[in-house]
């Protein structure tokens, strides 16, 4: 887990498999506005962990889903997935 500024590390395997272990069955994906981060010249999104799919928000992604193995595997250099200390 690399380890960002203001409280935000980089989305990984590791991470999934933890929220997995603490019954989180979806994530959100948000986007970050350029100026909120400095360090991040890609497309950035923040992961959100979800324990509630009750129609509460409406873009959720299954935890185990391929797409959300694919931001996990870090393989898009283009692209950066972050969560906030807060969710771990």
């Amino acid at each position: 887990m690399k380890v960002l500024k203001y409280g935000y590390v980089e989305f990984d395997a590791s991470i999934q498999t933890y929220w997995q272990q603490q019954g989180i069955t979806h994530v959100v994906l948000k986007t970050v506005e350029d100026e909120m981060y400095d360090e991040i010249e890609e497309a950035a999104f923040q992961i959100i962990p979800q324990r509630i799919v009750a129609g509460t928000v409406t873009e959720l992604n299954a935890i185990d889903s391929e797409y959300v193995n694919e931001c996990a595997s870090g393989e898009d250099p283009d692209v950066k997935f972050i969560v906030h200390d807060s969710d771990l």
